[in-house]
Formats: C-alpha cells, structure tokens, sequence
C-alpha cells in the first residue's frame, strides 16, 4: 500500500494509474476509520480498478473547535484498516500542504442545500466540506468517489458541487451501515459510555417507528414528526438538535409527503452529538 503526504505526489500518481486505462475510485475520510468506513473501501474495489483513501482531519468544516479537538484520529489504526482492506494508496496530507497559510472555507453557491438539517445548526460547515472535498478531488483525480448516506445532506451537496464544476466524477452512494443494535455506525460512536449508547439507540427506533406510520398511510409531516420525537422523548439522555422531514432532492422542508422524503435526526446523547436519517418513499 503505498502512501503519499503532498499533492503533487498524489496527481504524479493518478496520472500514471490512468496511463494504464485504470480508473480510480476514491474514499476520502476525516480519519478515526470503522466498519462504515471499510463497507466504503469495498465498495470501491467493486466499482474501481485501484482504490485512494484520503485521511485528513479538515479543520475547516469544524464549526466547533471542542468538536475538532476530540475527534478520535488514530493514525496507526487507520493505515492497518486500509491495508487490511486492500486499499491500493493512502493519500495523507498535513493541514498546511491543502490549505497553505490560510486555512479558510471557500465559499460555494450551495442552491439551498446548506439552509436546512445540519447545514441550519452548524454554520459554515458545509463550505468547509466543498471546499476540501474539491481541493481532495484535484489531488487525487479520481473516476469515481464513494460517500455515505448517513451524512445524506452532506451526499446531495458534493453531487451539487461536482455537476456545478463540472468535475468528470460520479458519485457513488452507500447505505448506512449499522451495528446489529441498529445504530448508525460514527467515530462518535467512541465517545460514548455504554449506558449512553444503549441510550443511542432511540435514534433508530424513532425512525423504525416513523417510517412504520408512514408505511400505515401516515403522510403529514407534522404528525411523522410527532412520532419520531414521542421516542425520542423516551431516553433520559437524548436531547433533541432538530427532527425534519425534508424533500430528498432538494432537502426543503414539506408538509406532506408527496414524492421522496428524507427524515432526518441530530441528537445529543449526553455531550455526544448523533445523526441519523431514513428515505420514506
């Protein structure tokens, strides 16, 4: 497995990989990697001939300075992980080799797609996401990139952002991957005690049951919201960020479902802050 720190070495490589008629498929990462992020590599080896992981705390979609500074980065971890997955190159730059001396967001017409979810609660952090998103894309030149759909706003602006710039790159989505508990597999997940993530666990029921009363006929919004947060209410140590009900393309609020839906959760457990969605089609 090989390992590159600068840009230059990155691009070096990815010419040379598409000289020999090889696509590229890449994962980029904040680093911390769990299964999710190994259910991502494999689906790049599916869909790529050679597979570039990125690992790169951003401090720029960090609109928490706490929140950066607790990340669980565990460099040594992480390689083994790639490797064990047959990751063919790691792409490990510091902070100063993407940003120079100005660590700062670009700033994107987004259309929208920040105003609302996680975008509304944490200012900024989705400029920092294109940014470095498009700054990983012109070092690695990849054919195609694979995101979660945990971080589903997140997914639906990077698909904005490539067709905007017209980067030569498809989007290819992952299912949330899950723990046998049904939570929603996190880095955060590290941070929590066990009693707090049993408590974590509401998350998912809430959606379970949610999208059950949507399956039932239920189609107000107000009322699917109602019925995640009478779960969520449940747990002595959940403290709702927002529940929304959203359009799936351009994730604007609605009132009542009449094409595909996004039910979208942030939840705090103690000083743990969770997210969690399911599509209601």
């Amino acid at each position: 497995m090989k390992i590159i720190n600068t840009v230059s070495d990155m691009q070096a490589y990815s010419r040379q990989v598409k000289g020999k008629k090889l696509s590229i498929a890449f994962v980029p990462t904040l680093g911390g990697l769990h299964e999710g992020h190994r259910a991502l590599m494999r689906l790049g080896k599916k869909v790529g001939d050679v597979v570039v992981v990125s690992i790169f705390l951003n401090p720029t979609q960090f609109d928490n300075k706490e929140d950066l500074k607790k990340y669980p980065a565990r460099r040594e971890d992480d390689l083994k992980a790639c490797e064990g997955e047959g990751v063919d190159c790691v792409f490990l730059p510091s902070v100063e080799e993407m940003y120079g001396d100005d660590i700062a967001s670009q700033v994107f017409d987004l259309k929208g797609l920040d105003k609302h979810l996680c975008g509304g609660k944490r200012p900024g952090h989705f400029q920092g996401v294109v940014t470095i998103v498009k700054k990983l894309f012109e070092a690695v030149l990849p054919n195609k990139a694979v995101f979660g759909e945990k971080d589903y706003q997140q997914l639906q602006i990077i698909r904005h952002m490539v067709e905007a710039l017209h980067f030569p790159i498809e989007i290819i989505p992952h299912p949330i991957v899950r723990e046998k508990s049904g939570l929603a597999l996190s880095s955060r997940n590290r941070r929590l005690s066990a009693d707090e993530k049993k408590e974590a666990l509401c998350l998912y029921q809430a959606l379970k049951e949610t999208h059950q009363a949507f399956k039932n006929g239920e189609k107000r919004a107000e009322k699917l919201i109602q019925t995640a947060e009478g779960v969520l209410r449940q747990s002595k140590k959940a403290s709702v960020d927002y529940i929304a009900l959203v359009d799936a393309a351009t994730l604007q609020p609605i009132a009542t479902l009449e094409k595909k839906a996004l039910l979208a959760l942030a939840v705090f457990i103690g000083p743990v802050r969770l997210i969690d969605n399911v599509l209601l089609d």
